[in-house]
């Protein structure tokens, strides 16, 4: 007998999934930050009718730790409830109910899906005509894992833990708001939380507070849905959660403009007669601002043609808040205002009234065209596009990948971006070169440099020894060079640089940047030569950033810039045969940093 047919009389039947190691796999799927998987737990209220959600966080000191930390993260709403059986059938992978309902709840993975990402254990608590009708179950994947947990068991009739009942009482007032979740209503708890990040409950909820604003800034603006952040023990941190419009249209948004002042960032506190600093891109063919577009597609369920409609949304900068008469500034980008938009500048996609997610698309080539931060653009449109739109079984993302129009010329149903993107990038270019128009002239009176660049520069004065960004440099032509240096000014909101600017950029022996890298790099800095100017990047994403250098006084900021410009100074000038040596120390001494920080901080790194 040889070999092959050997192993074949000796096979036996296999499970589907291999449960010992399936926990792993749920544990680091398809959620890409803690934000992400929460928004899919008050999607299942929203979905659920509730008025009111509540996310409330405990946390605590941990033994190896000297910093409170998230521990546990409970979901409260005032929806309709579920039965005892649909408490139990929640938490199956693929138990989807509303395939056929309108709204955001569509495939049924969500609720069990990203409570595993945060938590090895979720309970559910599920109540109608009343709190004694209460019924629960759970699910944890270390007893699934030891083979403790093969099946979810019917819910049983159980009491809220304890400590959620003072929630439940009659009248119950937080936030200026009064609630009643006695007569119906959910609460979904993460227990044992071990992937909550950040783990401190200050910078938790100033992340839940922009990313839940953008999310489901239709819902709140419209009354539909009201979401609040809860700090179980310290009123202090409570919340009501506000509209956070990439559009700056909503009247109610956390940021309004005042027409009195338009370089101040006001922020939940404004003054009489502030307004949105934004408005509907008017023209003659769209004076809403608003384009609906019809979409024509192949429907493989039905195996019909159909066709749908896409909302397309235009805002534009208000004149009054940006142009030379009014923003005296000679670089809006540089101001507190100018910050916070670009923030939220490009595209949003909005799925059922709640933000969608997209990654990048080239709507536009000169991202770093400062004119880009003050106009924005809305794509939306409902669950029966889903198909058309790619959007991910977790509702969490839609497939936005640039084509080639060619390849798709004889399709008959062409991709849902090949029928949007000539609208979409002849509004751009529209609303950029009216904003361009607005700022004609404009010329920086500011310091081009920052301190710590001059500084260095003037410290490094004088200075023979070679460095790799000066090699690299004489590889460069002048025009090369001088679009380097535009592109650092325009990041730095010069919308319009003089060349002896530019020639400024070009005479810093270290150019410092700051930026949020940390989709590609949990280093607190990184370091390029390749375009002939020797740069220090900043990741204001990064966990030292985030917790410490945001505090710093003016002296300490510029201290800690002086510190990275020579750490990146010494690197550029070492000798070739020494650079990869180097750089894999700075590589190192960042995991470093961050591996001590993630401990003092009590934080899984």
């Amino acid at each position: 007998m040889d070999t092959v047919t050997a192993f074949t009389s000796a096979a036996e039947e296999m499970d589907i999934i291999n449960i010992s190691d399936y926990g792993d796999a749920l544990r680091n799927s398809g959620y890409k930050d803690i934000e992400s998987a929460m928004a899919e737990i008050v999607d299942n209220s929203i979905q659920a009718e509730a008025k009111n959600v509540l996310v409330i966080i405990k946390d605590r000191v941990p033994s190896y730790g000297k910093r409170s930390q998230v521990y546990e993260v409970a979901f409260l709403d005032d929806g309709t409830g579920m039965s005892p059986e649909w408490v139990q059938g929640c938490l199956r992978f693929g138990n989807g109910t509303r395939r056929s309902a309108k709204g955001m709840g569509k495939f049924g993975v969500g609720l069990p899906q990203s409570s595993m990402y945060a938590c090895p254990r979720v309970e559910v608590y599920s109540w109608q005509g009343g709190i004694d009708n209460c019924y629960s179950a759970f699910l944890d994947i270390d007893m699934v894992s030891k083979g403790e947990q093969l099946k979810i068991k019917p819910a049983e009739k159980k009491e809220l833990p304890e400590e959620y009942k003072k929630y439940l009482r009659e009248g119950l007032q937080l936030c200026e708001s009064t609630f009643d979740f006695s007569e119906h209503g959910t609460l979904v708890l993460w227990k044992n939380c071990d992937n909550v990040v950040p783990s401190t409950v200050n910078a938790l909820f100033k992340r839940l507070e922009f990313s839940f604003g953008k999310k489901y800034r239709h819902l709140i603006c419209d009354g539909k849905s009201n979401i609040y952040l809860i700090h179980d023990t310290k009123d202090q941190y409570n919340e009501k959660v506000i509209p956070n419009d990439p559009l700056f249209l909503m009247p109610n948004n956390i940021v309004l403009g005042n027409p009195n002042n338009p370089e101040q960032l006001q922020k939940k506190k404004f003054v009489e007669g502030s307004e949105p600093i934004f408005e509907p891109y008017a023209t003659e063919f769209c004076p809403d601002g608003v384009v609906h577009q019809t979409i024509k597609y192949w429907d493989r369920e039905s195996k019909t043609a159909k066709e749908g409609e896409v909302k397309l949304t235009f805002s534009i900068v208000k004149k009054k808040f940006y142009d030379m008469d009014h923003m005296t500034n000679p670089n809006p980008g540089n101001t507190k205002m100018g910050e916070y938009v670009g923030k939220l500048e490009g595209i949003s996609v909005v799925r059922e009234g709640r933000e969608i997610d997209f990654g990048q698309f080239d709507f536009y080539s000169d991202k770093n065209s400062p004119y880009h931060r003050w106009w924005g653009c809305e794509i939306a449109f409902d669950r029966d596009l889903d198909q058309v739109f790619k959007v991910a079984n977790n509702k969490q993302h839609v497939e936005l990948i640039k084509l080639d129009g060619a390849d798709y010329e004889e399709e008959e149903y062409k991709p849902v971006w090949l029928q949007l993107e000539k609208i979409i990038t002849d509004k751009i270019a529209e609303m950029a070169k009216r904003n361009k128009a607005l700022r004609k002239g404009s010329r920086s009176n500011t310091s081009t440099t920052s301190p710590a660049e001059e500084t260095a520069t003037k410290a490094e004065e004088g200075s023979q020894v070679p460095t790799e960004s000066g090699d690299i440099r004489n590889t460069k032509t002048d025009e090369e060079l001088k679009k380097a240096a535009e592109d650092i000014l325009h990041e730095r909101g010069n919308e319009a640089p003089a060349e002896e600017e530019k020639e400024q950029i070009l005479f810093q022996k270290v150019v410092i940047r700051e930026e949020d890298v940390s989709q590609y790099t949990n280093n607190l800095f990184t370091m390029s030569v390749d375009t002939g100017i020797c740069i220090c990047t900043i990741n204001t994403g990064s966990l030292y950033y985030d917790n410490y250098v945001t505090n710093m006084s003016d002296e300490a900021k510029l201290a800690f810039d002086l510190l990275l410009a020579s750490f990146v100074r010494t690197i550029d000038e070492a000798a070739p045969e020494k650079r990869p040596t180097y750089k894999k120390l700075m590589d190192e001494w960042n995991f470093k940093l961050n591996k001590y920080l993630s401990e003092f901080l009590g934080i899984d790194n």
